[in-house]
């Protein structure tokens, strides 16, 4: 059975007032960018090796690429006829560049002041392949990213930048993608079968291309109906040499 098409919302991005009825949704409500990003009195710079220091706000924050109303509506397209699983509303939909966890608010404004030094180009990006994480017990369904340089080192400097202030992120792997849906821990043999075949018929998919020309720093606040994504700041990417 095919699902409702995810409606999305208007061009403010903004869902304060909109709460979804399918209760598939992940709720999650998005404000409009602000920039420059203040976090009031507190410093945009702190002597070098204090930068872990704990006190405070604590902020869950991470950097994403946000996504254009085209791609979008392809996505919802495609969550539509997804056989299981929560879908992802499209006002949380992006493509994570690197999570922060929690950090204090004089951290986040030390990422912001880096942030804001970063010098990379824009380029066109296409989304592409669906798949799931998990392995033979999958918890979420993904769309995947079509190889791309220009994503790759924007991610390694984004990286670099971040570890030059201190901060420990692991080593992990990027697998850029966009979530669509989380799986319960359970899934029926029935809808197992009908997720395979979801997987098969879209695993070649390749969506419009988009061009990213800014990047954007989030503040997540987890809700047991799911998180709100406050967009902080955004950061422009330099235009390629016509």
């Amino acid at each position: 059975m095919t699902r409702p098409k995810p409606s999305r919302p208007s061009a403010t991005r903004s869902s304060s007032s909109r709460k979804p009825s399918d209760p598939a949704w992940i709720g999650c409500e998005r404000r409009p960018l602000r920039a420059p990003f203040s976090f009031g009195r507190f410093p945009s710079r702190r002597p070098r090796g204090s930068i872990g220091a704990k006190g405070g706000t604590m902020m869950r924050a991470f950097l994403a690429l946000d996504l254009p109303a085209a791609v979008l509506d392809a996505i919802a397209d495609l969550q539509a006829a997804l056989p299981t699983g929560r879908l992802v509303a499209p006002e949380a939909l992006h493509l994570t560049l690197a999570f922060l966890d929690e950090q204090p608010a004089p951290v986040l404004a030390e990422v912001d002041v880096a942030m804001r030094g970063l010098r990379a180009a824009a380029f066109d990006l296409e989304l592409a392949g669906v798949d799931t994480f998990g392995g033979r017990s999958p918890d979420l369904v993904f769309l995947g990213v079509a190889p791309n340089a220009a994503l790759d080192h924007l991610h390694r400097k984004i990286m670099a930048a971040l570890r030059g202030l201190g901060l420990e992120l692991g080593r992990v792997r990027f697998r850029p993608h966009v979530t669509l849906a989380r799986l319960p821990r359970r899934i029926a043999p029935r809808d197992l079968d009908r997720l395979a075949a979801f997987l098969a018929t879209h695993a070649a998919l390749h969506l419009p291309g988009l061009r990213v020309e800014r990047f954007t720093l989030y503040r997540s606040t987890l809700r047991p109906e799911g998180p709100i994504h406050q967009a902080l700041a955004d950061y422009p990417l330099l235009p390629q040499p016509g």
